[in-house]
Formats: structure tokens, C-alpha cells, sequence
């Protein structure tokens, strides 16, 4: 099993620090793939991402699963009324507010914005 020490992320800054490109992307793929080892899946898609630049191309509103699975048992039970939670917009600003959905437009901030989940 690959392991991320200060050693390895030196190596990683010491590698920008030369504008060594083949040696910088070797130090963020060994990370990439200690992630990916030790089963954070997300963080080794996270880097890889950035490495390949992909991440300018996927959707700009992130919300963790927490926050989906709980948004969802809001609407099925209807018992709870509508809560704040944190999002953050294709502006890359996080903000806090009521999650609305409707029919025309489905998640949204109440504003018109479309919040999408990936």
C-alpha cells in the first residue's frame, strides 16, 4: 500500500518549484493512487480531475450525498418543513439557503438558479 507523507508532498513542491511537469504529475499520480488504495475513490477523482483538467468541463454545483439522501426525505414525508442547507453555485460561491423544487425548473435556490447533483 502506497502512503502520503511529507516526504512525497516535498517532492510534489519541489517539483512545481523546477517547472519539472513529468516529475510533478508522477508525485500527483502516486497520490492519486494512494487515495485510491486506502478507498477514498472521491479524492483520487478529485486529483485526477485536476491533472487532467476534466474538472472544467463537469458540472460547477457540488452537494454532498448527505445532503441529497436528507433533501429527499424532506419531500417524501412532507412533514418537515423546507430546511437550509449549503450549495454552492456554477459561480463557485458557497451559500446557505432553502432548496426549492418545481416542476418547470426541479432543484433550485428560489432565484431561478438550477442546482444539479453529480
Amino acid at each position: 500500500m502506497k502512503c502520503i507523507s511529507a516526504v512525497t508532498i516535498g517532492k510534489l513542491i519541489e517539483a512545481h518549484m523546477e517547472h519539472d511537469e513529468e516529475k510533478f504529475l508522477s508525485y500527483a499520480n502516486f497520490i492519486a493512487d494512494a487515495y485510491e488504495e486506502s478507498g477514498e475513490e472521491r479524492s483520487a477523482k478529485i486529483i485526477r480531475s485536476k491533472i487532467s483538467g476534466k474538472y472544467k468541463t463537469e458540472s460547477r454545483v457540488t452537494v454532498s450525498a448527505n445532503f441529497l439522501i436528507n433533501l429527499l426525505k424532506s419531500y417524501i414525508s412532507q412533514s418537515e418543513p423546507y430546511r437550509t442547507y449549503p450549495y454552492t453555485l456554477h459561480d463557485g460561491r458557497r451559500y446557505e439557503g432553502t432548496v426549492y423544487f418545481t416542476e418547470k425548473i426541479g432543484l433550485h435556490d428560489g432565484q431561478g438558479h438550477k442546482i444539479e447533483f453529480r
